[in-house]
């Protein structure tokens, strides 16, 4: 999982989006599912997509938080402001 949370964090620094921890409460969207059966690059395209629409809606923080779920996939929640 953590190479997709780096992946999520270079990406969103990539396209001008802020990392502010502080922002860890703040709102979210629907989290991002990663399965082991999802392939790499699906992972990936989803992770720009979710980044990618932050910055559309006018969006400049962003913050990263997974969560183990009991089936052993992940769900990553993009925080932003």
């Amino acid at each position: 999982m953590q190479p997709y949370v780096d992946y999520a964090k270079a990406y969103g620094l990539s396209i001008g989006l802020k990392y502010e921890p502080a922002i860890g409460t703040g709102s979210w969207n629907a989290p991002t599912n990663l399965y082991a059966e999802l392939s790499d690059e699906t992972m990936k395209k989803n992770i720009r997509s979710r980044c990618d629409r932050l910055i559309n809606e006018g969006f400049e923080y962003f913050y990263l938080n997974a969560e183990k779920q009991s089936d052993g996939s992940y769900k990553l929640y993009i925080y932003y402001s």
